[in-house]
């Protein structure tokens, strides 16, 4: 029999419905979606909505792949430090070891993202000899250059049986509270993922992480839409903004919410720019529209 591909969630309220969008999209692209094993990870004391569960229940079932719901003590997470944008259910990725200790390895998946190829390609590269299988962080290692061997943690090919061993779990959380006061603290979990595996992680094709300023590319694997910009806040220039909406269509997600529509007005009347800026805006805006319009036409 085929070996199952254990993929892990662990979206929180805001990030439910991205996170629907992006098990649909992975459906979407798969070749052979029984073999699709979904684990999504929800605080037992404030779990997503009913609504939400079933709609992630449904995209599964309909494609023949199975989904399970796995609850956490969110007050594992309280008083853990975290920057901008991020949100303490970020750490879930700490708790996927011992949340699931029948698997030897998972694939860990941020909401925020889209998969546009079949993910059977990148389960199957071998970690053995690694802790992590992951993409470096285009930011960390490109965009600024400060750094040579800097991982982003938006997907990640996880090695559970050696992370148990070695016991990296449990330094994860160690490192966490020994950084939680401290100035030396980047990108929450991310960091400490990359202070403690440094050395134990296998470089993954970019294709399989493209993230928010990285190159296009001819053959997209994953996108990524890192940092605060996200498609469904209609940050729309971001050039695979048209693939999450095409994505979005093919779940109960479809239509915008009024939010949603709330930050396209304030993408046009963004503080007093001027009139060679608000031109520059409308025009990108049209381009973005025109782009989602063509994305979601594929799907009909």
């Amino acid at each position: 029999m085929t070996e199952p591909i254990h993929i892990v969630l662990a979206p929180d309220k805001n990030f439910a419905m991205p996170a629907g969008v992006a098990l649909a999209s992975v459906l979407q692209h798969s070749a052979a979606p029984g073999r699709l094993r979904f684990y999504i990870l929800s605080p037992s004391t404030a779990p997503l909505d009913a609504r939400t569960r079933a709609a992630y229940q449904k995209l599964a079932v309909d494609s023949g792949a199975k989904l399970e719901w796995i609850e956490y003590d969110r007050q594992r997470l309280d008083g853990l430090r975290v920057e901008g944008h991020l949100a303490p259910a970020t750490y879930c990725r700490f708790l996927i070891p011992e949340l699931l200790p029948r698997l030897e390895r998972c694939l860990y998946l941020d909401a925020d993202l889209v998969a546009l190829d079949d993910l059977a390609a990148l389960w199957d590269e071998d970690v053995s000899g690694a802790a992590l299988g992951a993409v470096r962080d285009w930011e960390k290692c490109h965009g600024q250059r400060t750094e040579r061997d800097y991982f982003n943690a938006g997907v990640l090919l996880m090695n559970l049986r050696r992370i148990r061993e070695r016991g990296l779990d449990r330094e994860w959380w160690r490192v966490t509270r020994e950084r939680a006061n401290g100035a030396d603290y980047d990108h929450a979990d991310q960091g400490v993922l990359n202070a403690v595996c440094a050395g134990d992680c296998k470089w993954l094709d970019p294709r399989w992480n493209i993230q928010t300023g990285a190159p296009l590319t001819v053959n997209p694997g994953i996108v990524h839409f890192t940092g605060r910009g996200k498609p469904w806040q209609f940050w729309l220039g971001h050039a695979y903004a048209g693939k999450f909406w095409r994505a979005r269509w093919r779940t109960p997600w479809r239509w915008p919410s009024a939010a949603e529509l709330g930050g396209l007005v304030k993408n046009l009347l963004v503080l007093n720019i001027s009139p060679r800026k608000g031109c520059y805006r409308l025009s990108t805006l049209g381009m973005s529209l025109v782009n989602i319009r063509r994305e979601i036409r594929k799907n009909v």
